[in-house]
């Protein structure tokens, strides 16, 4: 199963997009930039972030 993203973004001094999902009930914070948003489209981000987060899991990297 993929991340579930609230809706929520944001943006802090150091990090340009963050866009908040939960893997289970696990919060996870996707860093993106607007250019990829731009230049990918938000569906395709976060499928990307999906991706990477099974990859790594919750133990570290597989």
């Amino acid at each position: 199963m993929g991340l579930v993203f609230t809706g929520e973004e944001g943006i802090t001094e150091r990090f340009e997009l963050l866009l908040e999902a939960f893997d289970g009930t696990e919060r996870v914070l996707v860093v993106t930039s607007t250019e990829a948003i731009e230049d990918f489209g938000l569906d395709a981000v976060r499928e990307m972030a999906s991706k990477k987060c099974r990859a790594v899991g919750r133990d570290g990297p597989r």
